[in-house]
């Protein structure tokens, strides 16, 4: 690999300080612990979580078309990004405003949806920013080398996190929530760094957004391949926001494990999949996309059986196999 322009630099600085800042208010650990805290039923919570998984994505298939039209990727990735990681602090103002459990699950899935759909919006500026900066013929080993930083440091931190959070789970309303709020406030602060960053990047070409219209989007569906594709993905992505509903909840209260050992495994995972995805590359190059698909299925399903059983173990393989549906050893395919 050539030695990286200095923009290049800027795109790895901004995603190793944007996984840092992200590191509590994107991860679902801290966040389910809050809404545990504030007494949210199951119920309640497939409600929130259902609307703040789907409702984002609508949203963001609506407006791609307008923003890319823009041309201000760095604007929305900064602006994004910063919603993103302080706007979860307004968490904090609804237990002891809000007594009414359903109005407070309300409150909770507006928050969550707003503090969805601006990341998935930025996200598509910062692939743009990257294809921009990158030459295509090594573009897919940085795409890999980005996706390591900007996951695996997050991971890691929230280990020494969980242990300080855990160590204050016991006491009142008023120490847990004062111990999560100085936990996600001066993470959040590592984003303003990351902005600066990304602010400074050159503006690149409008030429690529200037002929895409609305109707363009609906384009891919009139594609058969396309279409079963789209099916395959619907299905997981479903079954993967499923168990992602539910699962820190089941883990905390059911297996009764600490949000350090769940962030251990989580880092662990997330290391495993990482390394798995050389080989799910190469099986794919022998076997096809649609064999692939196939056999990450069945290993999905396999894991998610395990979560049947009661103890660690059937925990840890339900993690080794298809971890929150999207890591592990399938859930990386």
């Amino acid at each position: 690999m050539t030695e990286m322009s200095p923009n290049l630099r800027k795109i790895y600085l901004f995603h190793l300080f944007n996984t840092i800042a992200i590191s509590v208010v994107a991860n679902f650990l801290f966040l389910d612990r809050i809404f545990l805290r504030m007494g949210l039923n199951m119920q309640q919570f497939g409600f929130i979580k259902g609307f703040a998984y789907l409702l984002p994505m609508g949203l963001n298939l609506l407006v791609s078309p307008f923003v890319g039209k823009l041309n201000r990727d760095r604007e929305i990735v900064g602006i994004g990004y910063l919603i993103r990681v302080f706007l979860p602090l307004s968490f904090f103002l609804i237990p002891g405003r809000i007594n009414d459990k359903s109005a407070m699950a309300v409150a909770v899935m507006i928050i969550l949806i707003t503090v969805h759909v601006f990341p998935i919006i930025a996200n598509n500026s910062i692939q743009m920013l990257v294809r921009y900066h990158v030459k295509q013929e090594v573009l897919g080993t940085h795409l890999s080398l980005i996706t390591v930083v900007w996951t695996l440091p997050g991971f890691l931190l929230a280990i020494p996190l969980s242990k300080i959070l855990d160590m204050h789970t016991a006491g009142t309303d008023q120490e847990f929530y004062g111990t999560m709020f100085l936990i996600m406030f001066f993470t959040a602060l590592f984003e303003i760094f990351a902005t600066i960053i990304i602010m400074r990047l050159p503006r690149h070409n409008p030429e690529n957004h200037k002929n895409l219209r609305f109707r363009d989007i609906f384009q891919p569906f009139k594609n058969e391949g396309f279409r079963n594709l789209l099916r395959v993905i619907v299905v997981s992505g479903i079954i993967s926001s499923m168990i992602g509903a539910f699962i820190n909840p089941y883990l905390l209260n059911v297996q009764n494990m600490s949000m350090t050992l769940i962030s251990v495994i989580s880092a662990g995972v997330s290391l495993l999949s990482i390394l798995a995805l050389p080989f799910w590359g190469k099986l794919a190059d022998h076997v096809g996309g649609k064999n692939i698909y196939g056999i990450a299925a069945a290993g999905l399903t396999i894991g998610i059986l395990a979560l049947l059983g009661k103890g660690s173990g059937f925990v840890l393989v339900y993690a080794f196999l298809s971890w929150q549906g999207s890591q592990g050893l399938f859930g990386s395919a």
